[in-house]
């Protein structure tokens, strides 16, 4: 999971909001919290999967689903509440 997205730039997060907006918008199965390419690697979308990762790279659906299950995505106090939850 070394290609961490840098979140701490406006303009990824923007990307990062356009994306999860119009997997939202576009399929039913895309929760309102999951970039596009995580939700193809959940569901296992390999006609999706196969595009997105010729343009994007070899790998990203999957780090993305990597990223969306260990809350990168989130705000950072977010994921310091959900690691202590995961003990509870």
């Amino acid at each position: 999971m070394s290609d961490q997205i840098d979140l701490s730039k406006k303009r990824n997060r923007i990307v990062l909001a356009l994306d999860i907006f119009l997997g939202t918008l576009l399929f039913s199965e895309c929760w309102p919290t999951e970039p596009m390419s995580s939700y193809f690697w959940r569901k296992q979308k390999t006609g999706w999967i196969k595009r997105v990762d010729r343009i994007l790279g070899d790998g990203h659906c999957r780090t993305s689903y990597e990223h969306s299950m260990s809350h990168l995505f989130d705000a950072p106090e977010y994921r310091q509440m959900n690691s202590s939850n995961q003990g509870a």
